[in-house]
């Protein structure tokens, strides 16, 4: 049956409408995060009434939800290119591509770690990360379709640890080219200008108070950062959660980036006593490959499930870098320290390596996190991902690895 023409003209005013809402939502991830998405302010930029937003979508994870398909479909005609490439140059490729958009990278790093807090029973995650699997699995014919899908995986998982990374530092299109393609040194490359960390006010003071002031403060910023991202630390709110005056936090920091940045400080420190403290004081530094491989699945599931509020406020930081240069400095301390670690540990068991391959090595770790994290962790997770981690740090210790 034909619809009337002014039903038609209605319908399709509310689908432009509706993608105007949704390119909107996606400009706030990318541009604000989602800790600062408010309905007044996607109103305000989609150039629609206030009541809009409200009326299409009944709450925050509807209107994720839509935004999430739009960036879909942006991002898979952003990466894709033609059938048939290699492992390698359709992993440069799309690095490159979105490092080159890093507001659109953002908003779906958004996504994926608000899907990694369980808000909407990790939907988002799931939906994307099936997708991207299938897409990266279609685009490779270079090996048996069997082995397809574990080479997609793979593909995934660097690309999103890399660009956590890349993004997160903005090095450049150049410098980002020279390292993947190049075999330049990252640790060179992407080294912030200026990596001075600024000390915050009155962070002399050490007595007892003080200290312990401090670390309420730092507690109540981090499960904010964990609850709803760097966006909901404010000094208002930090007081609030953490239970003292509302000067104190400006008091003690000069802004909230210095705030955020002795956040991200304290939040690595811990995560490297965790990581000093998986290793058995029995084991010798020269471990096997086999040692390595064990010892690097179980740091990864236990920061996947116990530490789980850790690794999403540490994250969503290094996105937060991104759009705020003043953070930087703090993360490039935490990625050069991953990435002189695994230098260390790989140049033991395999000699001579690349410059780029303890930045696959981390970027393997972190992307492998970050699918855990947004899609729900579950216990047969635990044996993929070793199996994953034995394929891929074997073959690069051994030199073969696709990349």
């Amino acid at each position: 049956m034909l619809r009337p023409p002014q039903e038609n003209r209605v319908q399709k005013r509310a689908q432009l409408r509706k993608a105007d809402i949704e390119n909107a939502v996606v400009r706030v991830l990318g541009d604000r995060g989602a800790s600062k998405m408010t309905h007044r302010l996607i109103a305000n930029l989609a150039g629609v009434p206030l009541a809009a937003t409200t009326y299409y979508y009944a709450d925050k994870g509807a209107i994720l939800l839509a935004a999430s398909d739009q960036l879909l479909d942006r991002v898979t005609k952003d990466v894709t290119g033609r059938p048939g490439l290699a492992a390698r140059p359709l992993a440069n490729r799309i690095i490159l591509a979105l490092a080159a958009k890093p507001a659109l990278f953002c908003a779906w790093a958004e996504l994926m770690l608000y899907s990694a807090r369980g808000s909407e029973g990790y939907r988002i995650g799931t939906q994307w990360y099936s997708a991207l699997d299938q897409m990266v699995a279609g685009s490779i014919l270079e090996c048996p379709e069997i082995d397809r899908p574990h080479l997609a995986l793979s593909v995934v998982d660097i690309v999103v640890g890399v660009l956590f990374a890349t993004v997160s530092q903005d090095p450049g299109a150049k410098a980002t080219e020279q390292v993947l393609n190049e075999r330049a040194d990252p640790r060179t490359l992407w080294k912030p200008a200026d990596i001075s960390v600024k000390a915050a006010r009155n962070a002399r003071r050490t007595t007892r108070k003080s200290t312990e002031t401090r670390c309420r403060i730092l507690n109540g910023a981090i499960e904010l950062l964990y609850e709803d991202g760097p966006g909901a630390v404010t000094y208002r709110a930090v007081a609030e959660r953490s239970g003292v005056a509302r000067g104190t936090p400006f008091y003690q920091y000069n802004t909230a980036s210095e705030l955020l940045s002795e956040a991200q400080r304290h939040l690595f420190q811990e995560s490297k006593a965790r990581y000093r403290n998986a290793v058995q004081p029995s084991q010798k530094p020269a471990e096997s490959t086999d040692q390595l491989i064990e010892r690097t699945a179980s740091i990864f599931w236990r920061e996947a499930t116990q530490h789980k509020g850790s690794s999403i406020s540490s994250y969503s930081l290094w996105i937060e870098s991104a759009r705020e240069p003043a953070l930087r400095p703090m993360i490039w301390n935490a990625i050069e320290d991953q990435l002189l670690a695994w230098r260390k540990v790989l140049s033991t068991l395999a000699g001579n390596i690349r410059p780029i391959d303890p930045l696959l090595a981390q970027g393997l770790f972190v992307g492998k996190l970050i699918r855990v994290l947004s899609t729900g962790s579950r216990e047969p997770d635990r044996s993929v991902a070793e199996l994953a981690f034995r394929r891929d740090l074997s073959a690069i210790i051994q030199g073969t690895f696709w990349i």
